[in-house]
């Protein structure tokens, strides 16, 4: 007996030093993994996990509701990830087309709750001004896209959603594309509310190698716009942008202290263009017959991966279980060139991403180009929404009253807003409290006013006047174009097809007309007229914040990079 117990005692002796051993060897890993200054160039490759060796989504989740949590005293605020895609057309998801390879978005949004009639601004800096903001673009001051060669940046008297959480105790992060202005230090994301940024600053660039360019005084002008806070980023130079943003996004998660209340803002540059992803999701995506479809396709598809590996973080860290995980586009996926000779040539593909059934795209008040592609998956939404579709009226200028003021419990009183709170909505299925979107004001140079408003089941599209003024524009942007893998014949993709009389004011039941072909202004003259009346009042709020000045493109592109230069 003597022998068997010194025999146990050295048995369990040699256990716990092997079990020592394994915990101070993965403390010692995750501690290397977790050093966000070290060297990011080799630890990314091959670091991301494919999700595509294994597609399928953890279901395990916990099933008591927000609302649950709340009626028993809850005391956490739960973390907010809010993914941003930039320009993802409505159809090129795989929940919206089964020809798109997206397995995480359609798990997720099809065991959550998707948005099927949420609205987005019809581009990408507007549209990123409403989250930020919770207030349309006509008093936030940004319209338009914003460009590199301008001094102009969401305005520093604006509060952003980032700062209001900020100072409500949450840990604010900005991961990927900015584009709301950066002439001045002061306008770039470190200065708006977010306690640390990695991304790039413009609205457009390589994903490989980081750079943006344009024509100016017929020269071509180009720079290097790749960022950790405030200091310019070369190391990420020859990596691909979607892999580097999951990466940060998961570090900042494995890094956090599940106790405390985070929002990452991941603001991807997928799939904007320049059309470029790794060949091995160009394989994946094979089915696609053309070309550039196919490579649109794949970069969604490791868009979908991104997302996948983000969630598995969340798990990993015992941070799911409290987590509410927002998706949306930011406007409409773009067409090409109206004007293009081959715009039409029914031999050629008339648009890579696509907007199908709606019509429009990218740029203009059509639904295809400000309805968004969007869900919100959580295990605190209550049972009876999981797995529903949401067709109550909402947008995105709504999402910082219900992320800030609702969610994240801080202070929004003094903010004058024009979101509302749609958290009951979104987890409980309430109606919505919003019955009226400004989707677009503009004044023309002829003080006419045009733009898009909904009320209930009814929109207005206001395209100009009698001068013309943005009807072009507006008219030729309104085709109507399946994408080519669906096989689908049309009598005509021109907004000929629209019916009715009047070419500048159209009025359409977008509950029973989702597809506007039915021009009902002339049908119902009230109903035309008291929108008319409410856009034309609305227009009478346009704030504006000065001209945007042209500057020398020598000083925003010194030394070949692009950043503050005043």
């Amino acid at each position: 007996m003597p022998e068997l117990r010194s025999y146990t005692i050295t048995l369990l002796t040699l256990l716990m030093l092997t079990l020592a051993f394994v915990v101070v060897t993965n403390y010692s890993t995750l501690t290397a993994d977790n050093n966000f200054v070290a060297d990011n160039r080799t630890r990314i490759k091959g670091i991301v996990r494919s999700t595509f060796d294994n597609v399928e989504v953890d279901e395990q989740e916990r099933t008591e509701s927000f609302t649950d949590s709340a009626s028993q005293g809850r005391e956490t605020r739960p973390h907010v990830i809010f993914i941003l895609a930039d320009d993802l057309g409505y159809n090129d998801v795989g929940y919206h087309n089964s020809h798109i390879i997206s397995p995480t978005i359609d798990k997720l949004a099809t065991t959550g709750v998707r948005l099927e009639n949420y609205y987005v601004a019809n581009l990408c800096s507007p549209s990123r001004a409403q989250l930020m903001t919770g207030r349309y673009q006509m008093r936030n001051g940004i319209s338009q896209i914003l460009q590199p060669q301008y001094d102009e940046c969401l305005p520093l008297s604006e509060i952003t959603i980032a700062d209001v959480l900020r100072n409500a105790g949450y840990s604010t992060h900005l991961v990927g594309k900015w584009h709301l202005g950066y002439s001045r230090r002061e306008c770039t994301p470190t200065h708006r509310g977010f306690d640390s940024f990695l991304g790039f600053l413009s609205g457009s660039e390589t994903y490989y190698d980081h750079t943006i360019g344009w024509p100016q005084n017929g020269r071509h002008y180009s720079g290097y716009d790749f960022y950790v806070n405030e200091r310019i980023a070369y190391e990420y130079k020859g990596q691909y942008s979607t892999h580097i943003f999951a990466r940060r996004t998961m570090d900042i998660i494995e890094q956090h202290n599940a106790n405390e209340p985070l929002f990452i803002f991941l603001s991807l540059q997928a799939v904007h263009s320049p059309f470029d992803v790794p060949k091995k999701y160009i394989h994946i995506n094979k089915h696609f017959k053309d070309p550039t479809r196919r490579i649109y396709a794949g970069m969604v598809t490791c868009m979908d991966e991104a997302i996948g590996n983000i969630t598995q973080a969340l798990k990993n860290n015992n941070m799911w279980d409290n987590t509410v995980l927002i998706f949306s586009t930011d406007n409409g996926g773009p067409l090409k060139d109206y004007e293009d000779p081959e715009f039409l040539n029914p031999t050629r593909t008339p648009t890579v991403a696509s907007n199908w059934p709606l019509r429009g795209g990218k740029g203009s008040d059509w639904e295809g180009g400000i309805r968004g592609a969007a869900f919100v998956h959580s295990p605190l939404l209550m049972p009876q929404v999981r797995g529903t579709e949401n067709r109550e009226l909402m947008g995105m200028v709504d999402w910082l009253p219900t992320v800030a003021g609702y969610l994240g419990k801080a202070n929004i009183d003094n903010l004058t807003l024009d979101g509302y709170n749609i958290w009951s909505t979104l987890s409980q299925g309430d109606a919505s409290p919003r019955q009226e979107l400004l989707h677009n004001v503009v004044v023309s140079e002829h003080q006419s006013v045009y733009g898009a408003i909904r009320v209930g089941d009814w929109k207005l599209l206001q395209l100009g006047d009698i001068q013309g003024a943005n009807v072009k524009f507006h008219v030729n942007r309104g085709l109507h174009i399946p994408p080519p893998e669906m096989n689908i014949t049309i009598k005509s993709t021109k907004v000929q097809a629209v019916e009715g009389s009047n070419p500048y004011t159209l009025l359409f039941n977008i509950k029973q007309d989702p597809r506007e072909i039915h021009n009902l202004a002339a049908e119902h003259p009230q109903m035309t007229s008291l929108l008319r009346d409410k856009l034309t009042e609305y227009s009478k709020f346009i704030e504006h914040h000065g001209e945007k000045t042209l500057v020398d493109p020598e000083k925003c592109t010194r030394n070949k990079t692009i950043g503050p230069w005043l």
